[in-house]
């Protein structure tokens, strides 16, 4: 299965994550496994936007404290600078 690690427990706006396989272009989505910095993982659809935006909806879960986040989408860029995408946008 295709992961996504980000950076916190939490997505939010300007959090920063890797992709540990590549994105096709020809891809309308992908299922992937998000796996956060305290360990905890949960599932999400990911699809390119464009060469260098993609959108991600995951799934509800709990982080290792317990906190409920809900099911979000969001839109990722990527940063060449620090080789990451970074989240830019709540869709």
């Amino acid at each position: 299965m295709n992961r996504i690690i980000f950076y916190d427990t939490h997505v939010y706006l300007g959090c920063m994550a890797v992709l540990l396989f590549r994105i096709m272009p020809s891809q309308a989505s992908t299922s992937v496994i998000l796996e956060f910095s305290d360990g905890t993982t949960t599932n999400a659809e990911v699809g390119y936007l464009n060469s260098e935006e993609l959108f991600i909806n995951i799934d509800a879960y709990r982080t290792g404290r317990g906190t409920s986040i809900a099911k979000k989408s969001w839109r990722l860029r990527y940063n060449n600078d620090l080789n990451v995408w970074k989240v830019v946008a709540k869709i």
